[in-house]
């Protein structure tokens, strides 16, 4: 998880560098999709999550399903709010 939040922080700083060529307008596109479909496997893994009844049983595991949870959960409204964001701002111009 460290070394994917430094990867985005590069990320970020360079589509906020004038001329980078991650701030060009296709690439934000699609750096959006991919946001919401990262927000849709979130869910989907939840879907799975809770069809599996992991959450009702109490296993060896039963911490790591609800770390599970939780962080799924986290993830896919970032995600869909990032992409929400995104779509909202470039709406506007």
């Amino acid at each position: 998880m460290f070394a994917i939040s430094i990867a985005l922080s590069f990320y970020v700083r360079a589509m906020g560098r004038p001329g980078h060529v991650l701030g060009k307008p296709r690439l934000l596109d699609a750096g959006a999709a991919l946001s919401f479909l990262q927000g849709l496997g979130g869910v989907g893994a939840l879907l799975f999550l809770f069809h599996t009844h992991k959450l009702a049983k109490l296993n060896v595991d039963w911490p790591a399903n609800h770390v599970f949870l939780a962080g799924g959960i986290a993830i896919s409204v970032v995600s869909f709010l990032a992409s929400a964001t995104y779509l909202f701002v470039r709406a506007r111009g």
